[in-house]
């Protein structure tokens, strides 16, 4: 499975990252976006299985998989703002 990771943000200058994988036969406005679980505490953009994303590139799909700042470290506005 090829994965391309992107920053797509910086959080006192440490890169915010995401994890772009690619369905060959999809166009790029069938992507789902993944934003991982944790109550905003914890977690990361690898939580879910490779075989659930290879559902989704299976199905023609692409799937996109998000890091976002975490709680307490960061207030809600911060976390909120780096998704956007």
């Amino acid at each position: 499975m090829k994965t391309e990771e992107y920053t797509y943000s910086h959080l006192r200058d440490l890169p915010i990252k995401a994890s772009f994988y690619r369905c060959e036969s999809a166009p790029l406005n069938k992507t789902i976006l993944y934003f991982h679980g944790g109550g905003l505490i914890y977690g990361s953009r690898h939580d879910i299985s490779e075989n659930a994303i290879q559902s989704f590139l299976d199905a023609g799909y692409h799937f996109l998989s998000f890091d976002y700042p975490l709680a307490p470290e960061s207030e809600l506005k911060v976390i909120l703002h780096s998704v956007k």
